[in-house]
């Protein structure tokens, strides 16, 4: 789903499948009259986003295309759980959510990467020790480096990574763990 709002405010709106994985029948993500409005000291209350529709069904490929400071990354992390909403609601496979949601991917604008961790480190942190046993995590987190071309960093720490690196690493720190959604801010 591509939304591009030109000059005029007109809205273009194009669905196109995903083109791996089964379409299964359902909307995944739901959004509904959701608005944000944040608090600020020196400008009072600053409106993000008003209103804002959006139901996305498996199988599809979204982008939210818009100009700077227009809610997109406010949005990404609203559906993650990672900023509560002022108004609306928002439901995850028919669930609401409410608070953090540990069912997608979020891949953020900047790397976000831990400092105190290694690459591997980083790559294996969101892996559940309950759900992949060590020998599936490594052999996870081996894959995905080396999909990611980032063999031979294992055990560098971030500030050792170049910025492409860094992105990279939290790209599949992402991915490592199979989410059924990811939110991608700009990768």
């Amino acid at each position: 789903f591509m939304k591009d709002r030109d000059p005029a405010g007109t809205v273009e709106e194009t669905r196109k499948p995903a083109g791996s994985g089964e379409l299964r029948d359902g909307e995944v993500i739901q959004v509904e009259q959701v608005s944000k409005v944040f608090q600020s000291p020196m400008q009072g209350k600053v409106i993000a986003l008003v209103d804002i529709n959006l139901s996305i069904s498996y199988g599809e490929f979204v982008t939210v295309v818009g100009p700077s400071g227009c809610g997109k990354s406010t949005l990404l992390k609203m559906i993650a759980g990672l900023t509560p909403i002022s108004s609306g609601r928002i439901l995850y496979q028919g669930a609401e959510v409410r608070g953090l949601n540990t069912k997608v991917g979020y891949v953020p604008q900047e790397s976000k990467l831990f400092p105190w961790l290694t690459m591997e480190e980083n790559v294996a942190f969101g892996l559940d020790s309950r759900r992949f046993s060590k020998e599936e995590r490594e052999g996870r987190i081996h894959h995905f480096i080396k999909l990611a071309g980032l063999e031979g960093f294992e055990k560098h720490y971030p500030s050792q990574l170049s910025g492409g690196m860094s992105k990279r690493a939290s790209i599949i720190r992402a991915l490592v763990y199979e989410p059924a959604v990811i939110l991608m801010d700009e990768p």
